[in-house]
């Protein structure tokens, strides 16, 4: 869910869009919470990089619907 949101104000605004209370307060979590699975800003970036990665690869293999090409 945290990395959904940040994938998508990726998409939206870039980097210079992320910022840490924001995605707190949308996904209903606290600072604290996302704090103990990514140390920083950059990695929780970093993070939501490489989960748009996997699933652009996962999708060039399936194909849209999730059946295997």
């Amino acid at each position: 869910m945290i990395l959904d949101y940040v994938i998508d104000v990726l998409s939206e605004h870039a980097e210079a869009g992320v910022r840490i209370g924001d995605i707190a307060r949308e996904t209903g979590t606290s600072t604290s919470s996302i704090y103990h699975f990514f140390t920083n800003r950059e990695e929780l970036i970093a993070g939501a990089e490489v989960e748009r990665y996997s699933r652009s690869l996962t999708e060039s293999q399936t194909g849209p619907k999730g059946k295997w090409l």
